[in-house]
């Protein structure tokens, strides 16, 4: 959750919705707070969306079709 929180907005309704002063800026109170303490969770490079984390894990994983077993 703190990984979510820490990095760019992803859902933009989802984010204003819960800025309003009726839900007491829930939204940017959490954000700031993940943003403070994402390198305690182990949470790097808060810069990248989980979108471009996600293509570069892909890439460091071969696909299963290239793997070969040598016995």
């Amino acid at each position: 959750m703190v990984d979510y929180l820490a990095r760019p907005v992803v859902h933009e309704a989802f984010f204003k919705k819960y800025a309003s002063k009726k839900f007491l800026k829930a939204s940017i109170l959490t954000r700031q707070w993940a943003k403070k303490s994402a390198e305690h969770f182990g949470v790097v490079d808060v810069h990248l969306s989980l979108d471009q984390i996600s293509t570069r894990e892909e890439d460091n994983y071969p696909e299963e079709d290239e793997e070969q077993d040598d016995y």
